[in-house]
């Protein structure tokens, strides 16, 4: 008899925990808020060569005003309209990243050109990703993507 009694109990307990935490939804549709996010269809009419290791000033003037920047200790990470973010250590564009439309473009070389680079093999190759090292002004650019295509970007400006 106390087995049942504390079995009824417990579900008691669940149930009205679980009551409390429905009421305590925001009502916010966090998965219509990102249905409606912008494609980063525009990565083509930003080129590399014309904000990657520029000031921040300069690479402004290409990538327009940032939606939002956020200090850390030694870098600046400011979002850029269509998917760009680009990483400012010492007032320079060091880390890029640009994020392509899913689904849109195939994971393969052609997505240089989408970068306004020449279409070349990759260094590296797995299932996920295609890596670039050592192209002219930049260290690396790893374009990571599954089965259905390019997701995005990671480019690393070079120094010296």
């Amino acid at each position: 008899m106390n087995k049942i009694v504390s079995i009824v109990v417990l579900l008691v307990a669940l149930c009205a925990g679980g009551v409390w935490m429905w009421s305590q939804r925001s009502g916010y549709d966090y998965e219509a808020a990102f249905e409606n996010l912008p494609a980063a269809d525009s990565a083509a009419d930003w080129p590399l060569a014309d904000f990657a290791g520029k000031p921040r000033e300069e690479a402004e003037r290409v990538l327009g005003r940032p939606l939002g920047c956020e200090a850390a200790l030694h870098s600046r990470r400011c979002r850029y309209a269509a998917g760009v973010e680009v990483v400012y250590i010492d007032d320079h564009a060091d880390w890029i990243t640009i994020g392509f439309p899913y689904g849109r473009y195939p994971l393969d070389a052609q997505a240089l050109q989408r970068l306004g680079l020449p279409v070349q093999p990759p260094t590296e190759e797995d299932a996920h990703s295609l890596v670039w090292r050592e192209l002219p002004g930049l260290q690396l650019i790893r374009l990571v993507g599954d089965e259905n295509g390019a997701l995005y970007a990671r480019i690393q400006v070079r120094h010296g």
